[in-house]
């Protein structure tokens, strides 16, 4: 009777065991990312898989996920009437994240150099060990220990001779070898920390779930990693004077996800994936004022770093300067991020074409949109400082297209000018712009001998100075252009100023600043003279030609 239970009671233990592994089984689902919206700082991952339950529970293990997964932004969907119990991720230290062919090829590499190495090291041991055993066993000897036979020495002195030549030959071989490895080696271990090749775990997410029937059920997971951003970048190319300006906005997109993004749709986005979900709260708003030259003023060229007035005369007419010394900043290495002010209104964008975006921390360039934009332009000339006249284009329309601020590559054709920062959050609805030397427009700014001299009326030295300006366009087309030059001002009694020709220029009497604005057709040539009259007490100094310091080579 005693065994009859023990058999029954053992049946019921191995019919509950199978029913409940029946009813709760484990699966490993390898996904792929179907999309990735990219945040200006993180990035959402959606992975799709469509597979076959059975009616019960199951434990789904999604597995070679990104170790930068953030476990609070686990969202799992499923079809079909499959409820979704509970969801917990984990690091996987024991499986590393995948490797693009690149870095398979360098870890090949590195492993067959190790190899190589050990043999060169197992080669010059034995070497060594073989010179070690010679050395110590060099006396030579006859066989009754008498004396030494000339014939047997020089027998023996030559095999040791052939023997520790050909040992030391192949001893320095081997280190020579050696020396080319490392070299080898240390090449590619900087390139696999180029390439951001170093191991890392993965994450899994385990989600345990209950099918009333046993169907095909789609599944849909959605989470948010860290270490992946874009910021936008623009390029800007003026063709000619005639046509509007081209306007390309594209992001430079990174990703340090330990994941790769292969052929994955793209869409870029402006909202912030680590908001809450609580509702928001509307501040009070403040107007402030706004700094009317905060586009990114830089300098006209680096040549005119120490030329300031054409720089602050085209600040003070809030033009933005393409800087060439100002490149885009660096992402490699490490990426930095900067604070920049967007619309409250978050702004998506749908990218058409897939991209690959690998695991590198390098920025990718994503094409958004190309613009059209109306332009006017004019030219701009302090032939006193500088012999050439810079292009100056003014931009409307830019204010409609959504965009983000960011630097700006400027071109003049095919010509790079530099880079300039578009400020999206200016209330003004026109860009101003410099793009650089136009050499099609040449200036000459000649003194005139004959009326520039020196003479004495009585106590007072009054020293004349004429200035002829030559401007031609070389343009077929017609151009509108603005010319300053100055005159001295005084501020003292002694000291005066008489002004005798200014070829309708404007005069501001408090800074000396003389301007002409004109238009000039094709191929016109135009001058325009200017002269003054400087007077003061003979007895006096007076610096009248202004000076600049440079450096110079010093031989004595």
């Amino acid at each position: 009777m005693k065994q009859k239970s023990f058999q029954l009671i053992t049946i019921f233990l191995i019919l509950f065991i199978t029913l409940s592994n029946a009813q709760k089984t484990e699966k490993q689902i390898l996904t792929n990312i179907n999309q990735v919206t990219i945040h200006l700082k993180g990035a959402e991952i959606i992975r799709e898989k469509t597979i076959q339950l059975n009616q019960g529970r199951h434990t789904l293990v999604f597995t070679g996920l990104s170790p930068k997964l953030n476990p609070k932004s686990v969202q799992i969907t499923a079809s079909n009437k499959v409820q979704i119990l509970s969801i917990t991720s984990k690091i996987n230290f024991l499986k590393e994240g995948e490797k693009s062919p690149e870095i398979n090829r360098l870890v090949d590499s590195l492993e067959l150099i190790q190899i190589r190495k050990q043999d060169l090291e197992d080669e010059r041991q034995a070497f060594e060990a073989e010179k070690q055993v010679l050395t110590q066993n060099k006396n030579v000897r006859t066989s009754k220990e008498e004396f030494i036979w000339v014939e047997e020495l020089t027998k023996a002195a030559d095999f040791f001779r052939s023997r520790f030549l050909e040992i030391n030959g192949n001893l320095s071989r081997i280190k020579r070898t050696q020396i080319k490895l490392n070299k080898e080696k240390t090449r590619i271990e900087r390139q696999m920390m180029e390439l951001n090749a170093d191991k890392k775990p993965t994450s899994e997410i385990h989600v345990t779930v209950k099918s009333k029937n046993s169907n095909n059920s789609k599944l849909i997971l959605r989470y948010v990693v860290d270490d992946a951003g874009w910021s936008p970048i623009y390029d800007l190319v003026a063709a000619n004077l005639e046509d509007d300006i081209s306007l390309k906005y594209r992001a430079l997109a990174f990703n340090n996800t330990g994941t790769n993004w292969e052929e994955v749709k793209i869409k870029l986005s402006t909202a912030d994936p680590y908001k809450g979900a609580g509702k928001p709260s509307l501040k009070s708003w403040v107007l402030s004022t706004t700094n009317q030259l905060s586009m990114g003023l830089g300098k006209l060229e680096q040549r005119l770093e120490k030329d300031k007035e054409i720089n602050n005369y085209l600040q003070s007419q809030n033009y933005v300067i393409a800087d060439k010394s100002k490149l885009t900043d660096q992402l490699y290495g490490g990426v930095q991020f900067q604070t920049i002010e967007i619309s409250e209104l978050n702004t998506d964008f749908e990218i058409a074409e897939p991209y690959n975006i690998p695991s590198d921390s390098k920025p990718y360039s994503i094409d958004i949109s190309e613009h059209s934009l109306p332009a006017t332009y004019k030219h701009f000339a302090v032939p006193k400082l500088d012999r050439d006249a810079f292009l100056l284009a003014q931009i409307t329309g830019w204010e409609d297209l959504d965009l983000i601020s960011g630097p700006m590559n400027v071109y003049q054709g095919e010509t790079y000018v530099g880079l300039a920062n578009l400020n999206s959050r200016t209330i003004s609805d026109t860009l101003e712009l410099s793009l650089g030397r136009d050499q099609k427009v040449t200036l000459k700014r000649d003194k005139r001998k004959e009326f520039s001299k020196n003479r004495f009326l009585g106590d007072k030295k009054i020293s004349s100075f004429s200035y002829q300006i030559s401007i031609k366009n070389n343009h077929s087309t017609s151009i509108n252009i603005e010319i300053l030059d100055q005159v001295p001002i005084s501020n003292n009694k002694e000291i005066s100023i008489d002004i005798k020709e200014l070829s309708k220029a404007q005069h501001y009497s408090e800074t000396g600043k003389l301007k002409w604005e004109f238009s000039m057709n094709g191929t016109e040539t135009k001058s325009l003279n200017f002269a003054y009259a400087v007077k003061h007490p003979k007895s006096m100094e007076v610096k009248i030609f202004r000076s600049r310091k440079m450096a110079t080579p010093r031989f004595f």
